[in-house]
């Protein structure tokens, strides 16, 4: 899927009520799945994009995919306003778990450049996210070529 804003719209006002994602462990998994995770996997085209989401997918979690950095500049702060929800509470308790990964397909280092600045180490999603025991994690997927 593309990454369109409705969606994040819409996952921050229900809390991903629709499409809330089992709390049981997998028999396969030896510990259980965090209630909230959010990863951001680069990789060049040609790269498994298709198997990987398959596996993220085996392992509930929920996928989106995009080539725009503008997009996932809008899901950050929809992310952000998610957290900041749950925090107002004082238990950063989310209705439902939260476990997402973000398919980034780039070509520019200014495209990873722009992802950074929303979700890198210093970033207001971090501070927030980290302060309600979520991580975010950034990483690239490389091949030889």
């Amino acid at each position: 899927r593309s990454w369109p804003i409705d969606v994040y719209r819409a996952w921050a006002a229900t809390a991903w009520v629709a499409t809330a994602l089992p709390m049981s462990v997998a028999p396969y998994l030896r510990s259980p799945l965090p209630s909230c995770s959010i990863l951001l996997d680069r990789h060049t085209h040609k790269n498994a994009g298709s198997t990987m989401r398959s596996i993220y997918r085996d392992n509930d979690l929920q996928v989106l995919w995009g080539y725009n950095p503008a997009s996932m500049a809008e899901a950050s702060l929809s992310l952000l306003h998610l957290l900041l929800e749950a925090r107002r509470g004082g238990n950063c308790t989310l209705r439902t778990p939260l476990r997402l990964v973000m398919e980034h397909h780039y070509s520019r280092t200014a495209d990873w450049d722009a992802v950074v600045a929303r979700y890198g180490p210093h970033t207001p999603l971090q501070r927030v996210a980290g302060g309600c025991g979520c991580r975010v994690v950034l990483f690239t997927r490389v091949r030889e070529p």
